[in-house]
């Protein structure tokens, strides 16, 4: 996971966006520190958290643990 992270930075263009969904909070923790790292080393920016509505974890109950983290590459 750290190694596919550290490669999508690398090859992203500048304004494109890294997008990363976690089904586990040992995924989630891994992810939202790299993020973080990236962030304060001014390689990523607008960093967003998203959930599944309540709609669609009523249509697909394993969506209900999912977590989207969405980065712009800046540099």
């Amino acid at each position: 996971l750290r190694a596919g992270l550290k490669g999508a930075v690398e090859i992203l263009k500048e304004g494109g966006r890294l997008l990363v969904i976690t089904f586990n909070s040992n995924e989630d923790r891994i992810v939202k520190r790299f993020l973080k790292q990236n962030q304060r080393l001014g390689r990523l920016e607008d960093l967003q958290l998203v959930f599944p509505s309540q709609e669609e974890v009523s249509r697909n109950p394993l969506a209900r643990s999912a977590k989207l983290r969405v980065a712009t590459k800046i540099q």
